[in-house]
């Protein structure tokens, strides 16, 4: 496997931690909205990015055969 994908994957997955951090009860409570929205775009990028890469790495093989 690529090493920039297991990075993009990292970064997916660092995005799911955004969106289930738990803020309540905390000084950074009022800054949990955009934690919340900026996990979100993260994981929609990253997921995206890596299903491109995915499509372009079958587009590829079919088109070279070994």
């Amino acid at each position: 496997m690529d090493s920039l994908t297991v990075v993009f994957f990292a970064a997916m997955l660092a995005g799911f931690a955004l969106i289930k951090l738990a803020l309540a009860g905390t000084i950074f409570a009022s800054i949990e909205v955009v934690l919340t929205t900026l996990g979100v775009v993260v994981v929609i990028v990253f997921a995206f990015v890596l299903i491109w890469r995915a499509i372009r790495a079958l587009i590829n093989r079919t088109n070279n055969p070994l």
